[in-house]
């Protein structure tokens, strides 16, 4: 999202860019958890986002397992890269595949004028997620070749490079000619952490628990009846809480429900 403070028209430009490249909205290198990620540098995050590597039509692959981030980065120095004047397009690989299959047949001069071609990013995520046949492989390699030195690409991945021939149809040849392509001029990132998407699955049942282990051993240390000023508001029943003679137990349970984890 462009950052305030800048001129209408650079929002502007930035509003246009965003909504043409498809990026996802709201992953940001700010909202980006370094201390739960600990082996991505910050420092060097902030340094692709110079875009230096975009100027010099290098590539850039984020490798690792899923639910590290890598999605996250890969939107993140998108946006970067349309802030700094890049144009910009966001492809799954699914979707990629698609659209080369429909241009299959096309003639070089069309072709070129594609935008997955012709921008000066091209972010594909999710390669290596499902292996790839014979003319998938034929056509990433077109795509590879012709954006060699002309525009860079930004690949997330879960596989490490020496199982690129693996889902590349186990042709080591194309994938020889792919990778040598890709990784001549060009960063890689391998993160190494947890799974964002297992700690989120994972703290509000822990949360919940805790918080009502702590209301039980209250109820247990201290039985006393809670005087109804403790949580009177003044408002009617419903916002003042149960009724005035309840236990510690009791009033923990009607907060809980107050916040939303009482069905933890």
């Amino acid at each position: 999202m462009a950052r305030r403070g800048y001129p209408p028209e650079f929002r502007c430009r930035v509003k246009t860019s965003l909504k043409l490249s498809a990026l996802p909205m709201g992953q940001t290198i700010g909202n980006f958890d370094f201390m739960f990620q600990p082996s991505v540098e910050r420092s060097q995050i902030e340094t692709l986002a110079t875009c230096a590597w975009i100027r010099e039509k290098a590539s850039l692959l984020i490798q690792g397992p899923p639910g590290i981030g890598k999605t996250h980065l890969a939107i993140a120095l998108g946006v970067r890269a349309i802030e700094n004047g890049f144009s910009v397009a966001f492809l799954r690989l699914e979707g990629l595949m698609a659209a080369m299959k429909r241009d299959a047949n096309l003639s070089p001069q069309r072709l070129c004028r594609r935008k997955y071609m012709n921008v000066a990013l091209l972010v594909i995520d999710e390669v290596g997620f499902e292996p790839m046949d014979r003319q998938e492989v034929g056509l990433f390699f077109r795509m590879v070749s012709y954006r060699y030195g002309r525009g860079s690409i930004l690949i997330t991945t879960n596989k490490g490079i020496r199982d690129w021939p693996k889902f590349l149809a186990g042709d080591e040849v194309l994938a020889t000619a792919i990778l040598d392509r890709l990784l001549q001029h060009s960063y890689v990132l391998n993160i190494k952490g947890r799974s964002y998407r297992l700690r989120v699955r994972c703290v509000r049942p822990v949360a919940g628990y805790l918080v009502r282990l702590l209301a039980r051993f209250l109820e247990i240390v201290r039985p006393a009846k809670i005087h109804q000023h403790s949580f009177s508001t003044g408002r009617d029943q419903a916002d003042r809480g149960p009724d005035p003679k309840v236990t510690v137990f009791d009033w923990w349970t009607w907060h809980l429900d107050r916040i939303g984890l009482a069905g933890l």
